[in-house]
């Protein structure tokens, strides 16, 4: 079994505006939290370089704009919108091969940085962001998918709604997790995911 990075949920948590000194939202002037979270920032496409013939620096340079932008982001989506951004209409195993090679020489030049929230075998599960810049992020949904969210992400918003809303039973918390992330249903895949961030971030046993 892999051994999981587990971040420090509350240290490493941005909230999207000013922090307090103790790492807290901010407050109004009467002492009110706003509404967590901040609209994801999509990547805006341009052309870059076809990965197979490009110099690897210039991949280089598109991975590390595209995770500028998104990060903290799972790899495999930046690999998505690069090879769409190429004219690529997936990201097969070639590709991914010299996308996974990039990713390497940014993580070793300091382009980006990276680290293991999933516990999966794969340099596509990696969460990157740039050098310097928060590691968790309490962010919209916006067009990714829910396994594309960064699972320290997700572990954040459920400490969010517990901290609020105080003591819920896993279903509710569930719920409330995807009212967060509009998403209407609660599939037996993403339950799934949110155990094992629940268990893994959180501390919290399977009911």
């Amino acid at each position: 079994m892999l051994e999981l990075e587990t971040p420090r949920v509350q240290q490493d948590l941005h909230w999207g505006g000013q922090e307090t000194e103790q790492g807290d939202p901010p407050r109004d002037e009467e002492g009110r939290e706003p509404e967590f979270g901040v609209p994801y920032r999509c990547w805006t496409p341009h052309p870059l370089p076809d990965p197979r013939s490009a110099r690897i620096s210039d991949v280089v340079s598109g991975l590390a704009d595209i995770i500028a932008v998104e990060g903290p982001v799972l790899c495999y989506r930046a690999y998505r919108l690069y090879a769409k951004a190429a004219g690529l209409q997936r990201v097969g195993r070639e590709i991914r091969k010299v996308l996974n090679r990039a990713m390497y020489k940014a993580v070793r030049d300091k382009l980006v940085d990276q680290r293991d929230e999933h516990a999966v075998r794969g340099q596509k599960y990696q969460i990157a962001r740039r050098p310097g810049s928060p590691a968790i992020v309490i962010r919209t949904r916006a067009d990714k998918t829910f396994g594309e969210i960064p699972p320290a992400e997700v572990a954040a918003v459920m400490q969010r709604i517990l901290q609020r809303q105080g003591s819920l039973d896993q279903d509710e918390l569930f719920q409330a997790v995807l009212g967060f992330y509009e998403i209407g249903r609660l599939t037996s895949n993403i339950r799934s995911h949110l155990i094992n961030i629940q268990q893994h971030f959180l501390g919290a046993r399977d009911e």
